[in-house]
């Protein structure tokens, strides 16, 4: 009964658990919706920031139709230097961040897709990988300049292993002199990672009692197979009535 009521605590307990832990996340954008990420821009931006895939007017020539989509010309999330469809220039510093924090495990990548628009890594779009413990200070983890149409991999060093980040993109101008003037397109970002943050656990769910409860044996202690102080035959009597002979007493 102790054990049952133990397992019992311990799996409620594992579940607020499992829920102040994800370790995972997959989104692709082809609803068309920011869900589960939010945006905003720091010191100096200049233009929209972080969006879902803009659509290019029929009107311009069929190759522009697909420039600002992702993965299979689906959604996107599009961040630009360069509004080709308002002829204006950007100065993004831009983030896109997860709306919560994920556990960091010892396995733990993000994925994801990305490319500048025209096809042109000379356009020098630089992003960053960016995480934060409190939503506020964001910190660079990964960077490079955009490249023409790639899946792209981060692998979380040791250091974050076992603390719940958010995590995220920023875009950021690089400069007149830099040739930024074009966007970055990213699709598909995926957190992937197991359960085990790299703790040394002891491995041992012993709680140092055995398989069977101490001190009881297969057997109720202090009785026999048979009942104490019983014989299979009633004490006292004979199998013939005492006193009695066979021949009738005082008679010849």
């Amino acid at each position: 009964m102790k054990k049952v009521l133990l397992l019992t605590v311990m799996c409620v307990l594992g579940l607020f658990t499992v829920r102040a832990q994800e370790t995972s996340f997959s989104y692709n954008f082809d609803d068309g919706a920011l869900t589960g990420w939010r945006t905003f821009t720091g010191e100096g931006h200049v233009g929209e920031g972080w969006g879902i895939s803009p659509e290019v007017p029929t009107y311009y020539p069929a190759t522009y139709h697909t420039i600002y989509k992702g993965v299979d010309e689906t959604n996107a999330v599009v961040s630009m230097a360069y509004k080709m469809l308002a002829g204006q220039a950007c100065k993004p510093n831009c983030y896109i961040v997860t709306e919560s924090k994920y556990l960091i495990t010892a396995t733990s990548k993000l994925s994801w897709f990305a490319k500048v628009p025209m096809g042109n890594p000379a356009a020098s779009e630089q992003y960053y990988v960016v995480i934060s413990e409190d939503n506020e200070t964001w910190t660079q983890v990964f960077g490079e300049v955009c490249p023409a149409n790639e899946n792209r991999e981060y692998a979380f060093s040791s250091e974050y292993v076992g603390k719940e980040l958010y995590i995220g993109f920023q875009h950021i101008y690089q400069g007149a002199s830099s040739g930024a003037n074009d966007a970055v397109v990213l699709d598909n970002i995926v957190l992937t990672g197991d359960d085990n943050t790299g703790d040394d656990n002891t491995g041992d769910d012993n709680t140092g009692e055995d398989p069977e409860t101490p001190g009881e044996d297969p057997e109720t202690p202090g009785e026999d197979p048979e009942t104490p102080g019983e014989d299979p035959e009633t004490p006292g009597e004979d199998p013939e009535t005492p006193g009695e002979d066979p021949e009738t007493p005082g008679e010849d």
